[in-house]
């Protein structure tokens, strides 16, 4: 027996669902901090890019966006390791790290694009389930 496609309004449902929940959800507290402050810090902006890109890598049924994901994870919970040092007070044996809040902003928002053309592909193109729990038989 074979299944009818999933109707093309749900598939735009399913991906419209999986970017803000999979995709928005987690970046959450990056707005709070800039509504609550006009600003974020460089701790949050390191701290959230490592954990935002070993999160979505691990989503991601691409081997390369998987390999992605965990190398730049390594590299910003290094970065956050050393900006927290330097705002703790150990700024004389710890250089600055130069542009860590440009690129860690970058590196989520690539990792955003990236992981919404995989899903695009995975949900609106072939037709797959967001919520693989739920069945409407």
């Amino acid at each position: 027996m074979k299944k009818e496609p999933v109707p093309l309004l749900i598939r735009l449902q399913d991906y419209l669902v999986c970017v803000l929940l999979h995709l928005m959800f987690p970046l959450l507290p990056l707005g709070l901090e800039y509504w609550t402050t006009q600003n974020i810090a460089e701790t949050s902006l390191t701290l959230m890019a490592s954990v935002y890109a070993i999160s979505i890598g691990l989503s991601s049924s691409s081997p390369l966006l998987f390999g992605i994901g965990i190398l730049v994870s390594f590299v910003f919970s290094f970065a956050f390791g050393m900006t927290s040092a330097l705002h703790q007070g150990a700024a004389q044996q710890i250089p600055p790290l130069p542009y860590v809040k440009e690129l860690a902003m970058i590196s989520i928002m690539l990792i955003f694009i990236m992981q919404a053309s995989e899903r695009f592909k995975r949900h609106i193109i072939q037709g797959k389930r967001f919520w693989t729990w739920y069945s409407d038989e």
